[in-house]
């Protein structure tokens, strides 16, 4: 019983360390994914290459499942520095000539995530930043 009562508070932090570390870890999958999907449908031709509003809708609609980006609605920042308590997303596409020389899509969503357990070692409220880049389709 003393080793158990003894050892109870690191396990329970133990555990709420790993609770906090999924909850970034889906975030930072949920972000990326976002972006990826907005590249992909911006990139179909070189009209939509630089449309925020139709990545912002896109990439709201893949970070739906999230806790503090459910129910919002385009328009979105396109800036990190635009995000507030109320809408946690921003959203940038802009059309720029890729690697390879051609044409491309680049969309960034950023996300700022809610605080779950307030741990000292953890940062608590990150905001997650991921880019993604298409070809553009030809015409």
């Amino acid at each position: 019983m003393v080793e158990v009562a003894l050892l109870a508070p690191w396990i329970f932090l133990l555990f709420a360390a790993v609770l906090d570390f999924g909850f970034y870890a889906y975030g930072l999958m949920a972000t990326a994914n976002a972006a990826r999907v907005a590249a992909l449908s911006t990139a179909s031709d070189s009209y939509t290459a630089g449309d925020d509003q139709l990545a912002c809708s896109l990439a709201l609609a893949e970070l739906a499942a999230l806790p503090n980006a459910r129910n919002l609605a385009p328009p979105c920042p396109t800036d990190a520095a635009g995000i507030t308590n109320e809408f946690p997303v921003a959203v940038n596409a802009e059309a720029v000539t890729g690697a390879d020389g051609f044409p491309a899509s680049r969309v960034t969503v950023s996300y700022r995530t809610v605080p779950l357990i307030p741990l000292p070692w953890l940062a608590g409220r990150m905001t997650l930043t991921r880019s993604a880049e298409a070809r553009v389709a030809e015409d």
